[in-house]
């Protein structure tokens, strides 16, 4: 544990991710731009961590990918990227604030990352298992931790993490935890992307992701790779040397990333702010060209507008009440229900865009041109 002066840069970031934190998880966003946004987010989580292994899907063609999953026709460079996601659906279902971190998530998040991939493709021989053989870390000269201390040290390392400790020291624990992991390096193939979802469930577990929140943890790790090495490269030297210093630096690195992703995270909780920057351009875009109709694009706004709908809040829109009418907007409706364009449920209907893969090209394209994500 580091213990940086008051005066040092890494503590005014503390204390302004400290002012933000209990902020940023009260947005006046609805359940359904909730539920997009937590969509969105996982899917640039799942691709930049497989993009840092070398895998060159983007996040277009993964979100894609993802509406027409199907895991018999998933190829490899899809299947890593998919399995990520499903590390982060296991993480969401498994943790909660205040969990321990346990061995056992660590090694069932192994399982999942390297699930169904070829050994040349980012698979294991041994899913799930400690390695057996000693190993070294992909473009770092840094020394890993021996085999025969492996379970030891994951162990040692876990019980710090479950600690509970002042929520000011939260991002440093994680910091110096994710480094840590990366210098253990405890299984065969599989590390960086284990460590980036024991990252994820640590954010968790600390409480800066809930039901309520989102946080993207990609783009602090996987946005610059070249410059997640460097600063890797830092932590390892600081380690070697015993110099706080150097490990003051990574902290930085990671709690300033953290900081930018919460700042980013609050414009998307905003709902007048993703509806004007993002929701209305999208649809706008998608009836140029001709992926929705105007008459589609009219029920989805008065969605926008109203948050959750019924039939009959749309019958304007197809001349008022009349047999005839009532047949066609009961058919336009359950229509965009197929096409992913509404979600139906006791009668009522909200709008999702994140399922339709003509629209939801076009949504990353506007979240992006509004710097509410970023793309690489």
């Amino acid at each position: 544990m580091i213990n940086p002066r008051f005066d040092s840069p890494i503590t005014n970031t503390i204390f302004e991710i400290e002012n933000m934190r209990n902020r940023y998880i009260h947005g006046s966003t609805p359940p359904w731009i909730f539920h997009d946004i937590k969509n969105i987010i996982y899917l640039m989580e799942s691709v930049a961590s497989a993009r840092i292994e070398g895998n060159n899907t983007t996040l277009v063609s993964a979100a894609i990918s993802s509406i027409e999953n199907s895991e018999e026709e998933e190829i490899d460079e899809v299947k890593q990227f998919l399995n990520i996601r499903r590390g982060l659906d296991f993480i969401d279902e498994t943790i909660k604030a205040g969990d321990d971190i346990t061995l056992a998530i660590i090694r069932e998040l192994h399982k999942i990352v390297v699930k169904n991939l070829p050994l040349n493709k980012d698979g294991a021989e041994h899913p799930g298992q400690l390695k057996t053989r000693d190993n070294r870390i992909n473009k770092s000269a840094a020394k890993t931790t021996s085999y025969l201390k492996v379970k030891e040290e994951l162990e040692d390392l876990l019980r710090a993490v479950n600690m509970r400790e002042a929520p000011q020291f939260d991002i440093i624990n994680i910091a110096l935890a994710h480094h840590r992991f990366t210098l253990i390096h405890p299984f065969e193939n599989g590390n960086g992307r284990v460590a980036r979802l024991f990252t994820y469930a640590m954010l968790v577990q600390k409480g800066f992701i809930h039901n309520a929140s989102v946080l993207n943890p990609s783009s602090i790790f996987c946005i610059d790779r070249r410059r997640y090495y460097e600063m890797l490269s830092v932590a390892d030297k600081g380690i070697e040397a015993g110099d706080d210093s150097l490990l003051e630096e990574w902290c930085l690195y990671v709690a300033e990333g953290i900081k930018e992703e919460i700042k980013r995270t609050m414009q998307l909780l905003d709902k007048k702010e993703v509806v004007e920057k993002v929701i209305l351009p999208t649809l706008k875009r998608a009836v140029e060209i001709k992926a929705l109709s105007d008459e589609e694009r009219q029920i989805l706004e008065v969605a926008v507008k109203k948050d959750v709908i019924q039939a009959r809040d749309v019958s304007m829109i197809f001349g008022g009440n009349s047999s005839a009418n009532d047949r066609r907007r009961s058919r336009k409706l359950r229509e965009l229900t197929d096409r992913g364009l509404l979600y139906y449920s006791k009668k009522k209907y909200a709008l999702t865009l994140s399922r339709n893969k003509e629209l939801l090209p076009i949504l990353l394209t506007e979240m992006s041109n509004s710097g509410l994500i970023v793309m690489e």
